[in-house]
């Protein structure tokens, strides 16, 4: 004769299955824990180890990050056409005939933003390549990025200390951007 059933539903059974289970972790929840840590642990190797393997032959990963950066800088020329200093200038006598710090501050996160991602894909592009005409590259292009947002933040130092300062600093030619040489 067979045993009686103890559980009549597959519900039953589902809660029946869950108890048990939660049981077995209570007694058991360092073991468990550990094994876990050390299953963890070793796939974070075995992606390391990948992602080595990856970089080893990483010309699909480096062409990635390259051309996400051109992306981002064409982007950036886009946005400051026709040039930086065309651009800075723009912007600067557009603060003097409207006093709106706002445009100013908006342009500055903006290029901020866009600065920020260039770095992450320069260091990228240096973990992946190293030093080399790579690298060299995409830092040449955050230095253009860095340089045209440091005259952005310039200009919004200068109109939040003053209107009238910002005008006679612009008139005497002695903001950053104005004595800048190409």
């Amino acid at each position: 004769m067979a045993r009686p059933r103890k559980h009549f539903t597959p519900q039953e059974k589902k809660a029946a299955g869950r108890i048990k289970s939660k049981l077995y972790y209570d007694r058991n929840r360092a073991e468990i824990s550990a094994a876990r840590l050390k299953k963890r642990n070793k796939n974070r190797m075995s992606i390391s180890m990948l992602q080595l393997r990856n970089h080893a032959r990483g010309d699909v990963v480096l062409s990635g990050y390259l051309h996400d950066a051109q992306t981002l800088y064409t982007a950036f020329r886009t946005f400051i056409h026709p040039g930086r200093l065309t651009y800075i200038d723009r912007a600067c006598t557009t603060y003097i005939k409207t006093q709106d710090q706002d445009q100013l501050q908006h342009d500055t996160r903006h290029l901020t933003d866009i600065l920020s991602a260039m770095r992450r894909h320069e260091n990228d592009v240096l973990e992946v390549a190293g030093l080399g005409s790579d690298w060299k590259a995409v830092q040449d292009k955050v230095a253009h990025i860095q340089l045209v947002v440091m005259w952005l933040e310039d200009l919004a130092c200068w109109a939040m200390d003053g209107y009238d300062t910002l005008c006679s600093m612009y008139n005497d030619r002695l903001l950053k951007y104005q004595m800048y040489v190409d």
